[in-house]
């Protein structure tokens, strides 16, 4: 497992395992079913009824490995099949290219009201179930990093790392960003209650016990990255984030997301109570995590503007945090929304 090879491209999948034949560039880029797009940064669309593609300066080949990995070794794990990967010039910028299955059907993201699921999410969280451990047994390395002993994707963490520790720490400064005193606007008392307390939840939360081995994982876990297929059967997407984490990173990476504009908490709350079906509970992570946020950096999971200042709400379960409230910033919008970037239609979401 250590002596992975990292693909070379151009990849092209055999043609007996082509729903129909691939489609060029000029018709990706000409594409108008759009999902998602920055720019030349990235873009995400339809082609046909087969295909989706992924093609940007920014698009990650380590998906399209990622999930070559999976299906090689266990194909009964529900992802999108690959059928090509390659860089393309256009216009004097160079792009990398990802065609994969499109999976029709809905993300969880487009439900109005995950509670509406009712019985249909009971088998949707024991699908994701099964799925997480397949994943937990695929051969792991000796390091934390992505395929081939790389850094991790598009988050922060840097890497690859050679210790579980070394990795938790990256994720925890991911997670809770190290304020400038700055920010504080001089009242140094406050900002340094704040380091006390990074520091120590730092501390705590290196504390991962017997879960030190590294394990394969998505990394991006959200709800808009869950597809319902006709059948009631789950495909998992957007895999360019994948790697071998310390096992917590995945339920906080599923519970610590933000919030899209369009979801109001309640929705967001099922949400949370489904992951510790289908995954090991590290709540008092999230919530050492949350605290953190909700009383200094206002991205807690519950944060409310209206408590924003109040730094006396240790009593409460998620503290800041009113259940009658949407996430909003001192001049009336979402917090955290500025990395948020699905575009959201009702049929699915990419």
């Amino acid at each position: 497992m250590d002596s992975y090879i990292p693909l070379q491209l151009p990849y092209f999948a055999p043609e007996d395992q082509l729903p129909a034949p691939l489609p060029t560039f000029e018709q990706i880029f000409s594409s108008k079913r759009v999902f998602h797009s920055r720019l030349d940064k990235g873009r995400v669309v339809q082609v046909g009824d087969h295909f989706v593609a992924k093609f940007g300066t920014d698009s990650e080949i380590i998906e399209c490995e990622s999930l070559l990995f999976i299906k090689k070794n266990d194909a009964s794990i529900p992802v999108p099949s690959v059928y090509a990967a390659y860089e393309h010039e256009h216009g004097g910028v160079l792009y990398n290219v990802l065609i994969m299955e499109y999976v029709s059907g809905y993300s969880l993201i487009s439900v109005d009201h995950l509670g509406y699921l009712t019985g249909e999410k009971e088998a949707i969280v024991s699908q994701l179930q099964a799925c997480f451990n397949k994943l937990r047994h695929l051969p792991c390395p000796r390091y934390f990093g992505a395929l081939g002993r790389r850094p991790y994707g598009k988050k922060a963490y840097g890497g690859p790392f050679d210790t579980a520790k070394a990795a938790s720490d990256a994720v925890y400064r991911d997670l809770v960003r190290d304020l400038n005193s700055c920010l504080f606007q001089g009242d140094e008392k406050l900002f340094q209650q704040y380091r006390e307390m990074y520091e120590a939840a730092r501390s705590q939360f290196g504390d991962y016990g017997k879960h030190s081995k590294p394990v394969f994982t998505h990394g991006n876990l959200r709800w808009e990255n869950i597809i319902v297929r006709p059948d009631s059967t789950i495909c998992i997407i957007n895999w360019g984030q994948a790697g071998f984490f310390p096992e917590h990173c995945e339920y906080l990476s599923a519970t610590l997301m933000n919030i899209p504009i369009r979801h109001r908490l309640s929705n967001h709350r099922e949400w949370i109570e489904m992951v510790p079906g289908f995954l090991d509970s590290y709540e008092s992570k999230a919530k050492l995590i949350d605290f953190i946020r909700c009383e200094y950096t206002r991205k807690g999971r519950f944060w409310d503007s209206t408590r924003a200042g109040n730094h006396d709400n240790s009593d409460n379960e998620f503290p800041g945090y009113d259940s009658g409230d949407d996430l909003l910033d001192d001049d009336g919008d979402y917090a955290d929304l500025d990395d948020y970037d699905v575009v959201h239609d009702s049929e699915i979401c990419r």
